[in-house]
């Protein structure tokens, strides 16, 4: 096969990946991190600097964590992942009704999340595909929303496509190995 139906066959598996993703939201963090796999990082926001490329379109450092007030929305960008949990507060208040996330997949495409409201805990979520960007926006699109999120944690899960090229590479030394061997003996 040529080296452009290879690439267009390869891009095709990007989008359709997207667009087929497996979302899983966790309530506890130990189950999420059996699931997540390595995580890679985890921002306390104890100093004002940043992990895993984080960046954060609004919101201000409060008492070891990260409050913001979602009005519209919040943006959180990263590194990408197939893995992100994080410590979350929505006690604050104000008049709001609730949060919904959206996760932006890298090459494109979206996944909207279940709202969420008058939450204390852990939330977490695991994508079959990686996703670069978590959108927080008010619940039912209106009012504002005040919350505090700490301990966000970034993990990567190794995708089904890694495992099989793993498989299909150590196939084909075996069966190098075992062609040299018979040349050996011959």
């Amino acid at each position: 096969m040529n080296r452009f139906a290879i690439s267009l066959v390869a891009a095709a598996g990007l989008v359709a990946g997207a667009a087929n993703a497996a979302v899983t939201v966790y309530g506890d963090r130990p189950t999420w991190e059996a699931a997540a796999g390595a995580i890679v990082g985890t921002e306390d926001f104890a100093d004002g600097t940043f992990v895993n490329g984080l960046t954060i379109t609004k919101g201000s450092l409060s008492g070891g964590g990260w409050s913001d007030v979602v009005d519209p929305a919040t943006d959180y960008s990263f590194n990408a992942v197939t893995a992100l949990g994080f410590d979350l507060d929505m006690t604050p208040g104000d008049f709001g009704t609730g949060h919904v996330y959206t996760i932006h997949f890298v090459g494109g495409g979206t996944h909207v999340l279940p709202e969420i409201d008058a939450y204390v805990g852990f939330y977490g979520i695991v994508s079959s595909t990686p996703f670069e960007k978590l959108t927080v926006a008010a619940g039912d699109g209106c009012c504002v929303e005040t919350y505090l999120l700490d301990n966000m944690s970034f993990g990567v899960v190794p995708e089904a496509g890694t495992w099989a090229m793993l498989i299909a590479g150590f196939g084909l030394v075996g069966a190098g190995l075992r062609r040299r061997r018979e040349l050996l003996a011959a």
